[in-house]
């Protein structure tokens, strides 16, 4: 595909690609409504059969920064995506490198840690609840991160777990945009073990654990410290928690999202908005905004002749 910002492919990393809607199908629009250390924050989104819309309530995001409105779904590889218009493209907010377990890295303190492997679990409750109208079905949804401490000249393995539950609206087409709500958001509630590096690699596996649900109408997550003999134990249980109190030590942030609204007949996203886009990962972007690809797009510096030789200075 042709690019049109003065770049050669063959001459830089730049990758992009075509993007391909499918405008037809089932249409959804629904308000979600998250609270978080006691501030509520709102999200309208707009749900197409490959493409949502996640679009913030600015009046209520105000004081937060780093939320903009995203695309996400199929279309884009189940990665949210951020419109840079003065490049025509839809540009990938995941970080620009991505691994897999085991991975290696340094905590805020220069300490040696890995995260070994990463596991998610559902299962249902058996539970509903009404949201926006509409039953719910409830899940206990589970985030395990195997993790090992380097001391003593040996790793020493320990466990995280993320544990709460999710409302599913069970005979609505899946989108991963209650989970993308801001990278902020996922890196914070659904994922809060997520290093550098994994944050890709979190979310394949959640979205491969909720997709075959449904449309993740809402959810309730605690971050919990647990020992090996507790996670075991909550595991060989169907990961039931009675009442409501944590199995382990809860720390993080207290979370709650919710569908407060919902119209299943509604308008078609704009989707000309997206005609004529590519799709850019963060690399490229990186690439592209570097002092010098700046210059060369803008055309502030054309070059020089390749007659003229460099100017002679009096010495």
């Amino acid at each position: 595909m042709a690019m049109s910002w003065g770049v050669k492919a063959e001459a830089s990393p730049v990758t992009v690609a075509p993007l391909t809607v499918e405008t037809e199908g089932n249409h959804y629009q629904y308000r979600m409504h998250m609270t978080i250390q006691g501030d509520d924050l709102f999200w309208d989104l707009t749900q197409g059969p490959d493409v949502t819309l996640v679009a913030p309530d600015e009046e209520h995001l105000s004081q937060v920064s780093g939320f903009d409105p995203l695309y996400t779904g199929e279309a884009l590889d189940n990665r949210p995506h951020q419109v840079a218009s003065r490049f025509d493209a839809l540009v990938s907010r995941m970080p620009a490198e991505s691994g897999r377990p085991p991975l290696e890295y340094q905590d805020v303190f220069d300490n040696r840690q890995r995260t070994d492997a990463v596991r998610v679990a559902v299962e249902p409750t058996g539970a509903t609840r009404e949201l926006a109208g509409r039953e719910a079905s409830a899940y206990t949804l589970a985030v395990v991160s195997d993790k090992s401490r380097w001391r003593d000249e040996a790793w020493h393995p320990y466990h995280a777990l993320n544990l709460g539950t999710v409302w599913v609206f069970e005979d609505l087409a899946f989108s991963p945009a209650p989970l993308q709500l801001s990278r902020y958001v996922f890196n914070l509630v659904f994922a809060p073990h997520s290093v550098s590096g994994l944050e890709e690699y979190y979310h394949e596996q959640l979205i491969s654990a909720l997709a075959p649900l449904g449309m993740l109408a809402g959810a309730r997550m605690q971050e919990v410290q647990i020992s090996a003999e507790g996670l075991a134990e909550l595991e060989a249980d169907g990961w039931r928690v009675e009442g409501d109190e944590p199995p382990g030590q809860a720390q993080g942030y207290r979370f709650e999202l919710l569908t407060t609204e919902l119209n299943t007949e509604t308008e078609p996203l704009d989707y000309a908005v997206l005609e004529g886009m590519s799709r850019l990962d963060a690399a490229s972007l990186d690439y592209l905004e570097t002092p010098l690809m700046m210059v060369n797009r803008l055309g502030l510096c054309p070059a020089l002749p390749e007659e003229m030789g460099a100017p002679e200075f009096d010495r």
